[in-house]
């Protein structure tokens, strides 16, 4: 597959985190998710954290400085695209703390 420029990947970054073991852990995640365009997710490999921030050197979804960039950017294959990905990676999305206490309510209901 190749790329259709549209820059969705170039739109966020995505940082690995420690899965929450107990109260404290989730008060933290709380706190990343009360700062503006931070999202938790939790996929197959664990609990991430994504930083929906564009890249400076998107422009009209290309790379201004694709000679330089980053080995990341290199290493990506269009083949994993989000936009063409019919099913999303992850099996829980929070965009907000409102969502994570949901989680957390419904995961407690059922494990009592």
């Amino acid at each position: 597959m190749e790329c259709e420029n549209c820059g969705t990947c170039c739109g966020y970054i995505t940082i690995n985190i420690a899965s929450p073991k107990n109260e404290d852990d989730f008060d933290e995640i709380r706190w990343y998710l009360s700062h503006e365009n931070i999202w938790i997710y939790i996929d197959e490999e664990g609990w991430n954290m994504q930083v929906n921030n564009i890249c400076k050197y998107r422009k009209n979804g290309k790379c201004s400085d694709y000679e330089n960039r980053s080995n990341i950017c290199r290493n990506y294959s269009a083949n994993h695209c989000e936009k063409h990905e019919e099913d999303k990676s992850f099996t829980h999305l929070f965009k907000n703390p409102e969502e994570l206490n949901a989680y957390l309510k419904k995961i407690t209901t059922q494990s009592s």
